[in-house]
């Protein structure tokens, strides 16, 4: 428990997400301002050049994908921002609510369950953006990290003084509660902003 837990300056995460936001905004304006360009090209020019038909065309073919992925992007976004808040709210929760050896066995059972559980970003195919897809698994990451350390601490927290271990991980799970729900309003903004 010597070092601060990622979760706990969640800064540069939170920079990482409004950046992605931003990004994928400059993206979609642009991608708008092409397509709009493409039309009045066929509009203007189609009687004496027939092939920027094709134009038009390959635009509106691909501001369609991506939409989707924009979509896709927005909806795992959402679902991230849910499994931060459950993370928190629950789960970290959890273990302030310790009063016996008994209570903190059950709490690492409830850890180890939780992180059988499949990350939220994998129901959704974001291949074809797999710069933000991977910026989202860094981010995601986090949980099972905090997670594990959490069951480490309580695993050893054995023997006369387990109660001081335990009250030393609720003391820095504060600012680890408090870093997962400024990333969790972070997918949220960019969840909304799109």
């Amino acid at each position: 428990m010597s070092s601060s837990p990622p979760l706990a300056n969640p800064a540069p995460f939170v920079d990482t997400l409004s950046s992605l936001s931003r990004e994928s905004i400059s993206i979609d304006e642009t991608v708008g301002g092409i397509k709009r360009q493409a039309e009045g090209l066929v509009n203007s020019y189609y009687n004496r050049f027939q092939i920027v038909s094709g134009l038009k065309t390959d635009t509106e073919s691909f501001n369609t994908r991506w939409v989707e992925v924009l979509l896709r992007s927005r909806d795992a976004a959402s679902a991230i921002a849910g499994w931060y808040r459950r993370f928190s709210q629950v789960f970290l929760s959890l273990v302030s609510d310790i009063q016996t050896e008994q209570d903190l066995k059950d709490v690492v059972t409830e850890f180890k369950s939780f992180l059988a559980e499949d990350y939220p970003s994998n129901r959704f195919d974001l291949d074809r953006i797999s710069g933000l897809k991977e910026e989202f698994k860094k981010i995601e990451a986090l949980v099972p990290q905090e997670s594990n350390r959490v069951i480490q601490v309580l695993e050893s927290a054995t023997g006369p003084n387990w109660k001081d271990v335990v009250k030393r991980l609720q003391d820095e799970l504060v600012s680890v509660k408090d870093g997962c729900q400024q990333i969790e309003r972070a997918f949220i903004a960019y969840a909304s902003n799109l």
